[in-house]
């Protein structure tokens, strides 16, 4: 049996649509969510703080607490994107936040960055091509960093 045109099942249907991106809160909880998801799939014990009043996200739980902050890696030019290493316009210090993680939405690409590596930039660059030798590559999918 033939498929309907895209056109006559929009009209039947119109919820079949492309979705738009959600706005800039909604996508940055959930890239938190998808960050939950993420390490308890590895099972990464990981605690919620309550309220929007730490510099942090989630804390992990190791051999001590590590205080991650997640971001959503964005401004895409090529295959470079970038993550705000601040908050409320304050720049993250090694006192706020152990790691930053940044997910790339567009390639499923975490990233988890030490704080001693970017502290104090404004900016964290990802440049994740395939012959990519950015400064940050090396924290590519390093789970391992928040587990060992």
């Amino acid at each position: 049996m033939p498929r309907k045109p895209n056109s006559e099942r929009r009209r039947k249907f119109p919820w079949l649509q492309k979705l738009d991106a959600p706005p800039r809160k909604r996508l940055g909880e959930a890239v938190e969510a998808a960050f939950l998801a993420k390490v308890l799939m590895l099972g990464i014990p990981v605690l919620k703080p309550w309220g929007d009043s730490r510099p942090y996200d989630f804390a992990v739980e190791t051999w001590r607490l590590w205080r991650v902050q997640v971001k959503c890696a964005t401004s895409h030019r090529g295959t470079r994107c970038d993550a705000r290493a601040a908050g409320s316009g304050k720049l993250y210090t090694l006192d706020d936040i152990d790691f930053l993680v940044a997910y790339v939405v567009s390639e499923n690409l975490w990233y988890v960055v030490p704080a001693d590596a970017f502290v104090p930039r404004v900016t964290v660059h990802f440049n994740y091509g395939p012959k990519s030798q950015g400064m940050f590559e090396i924290y590519r999918e390093t789970w391992c960093l928040l587990a060992c």
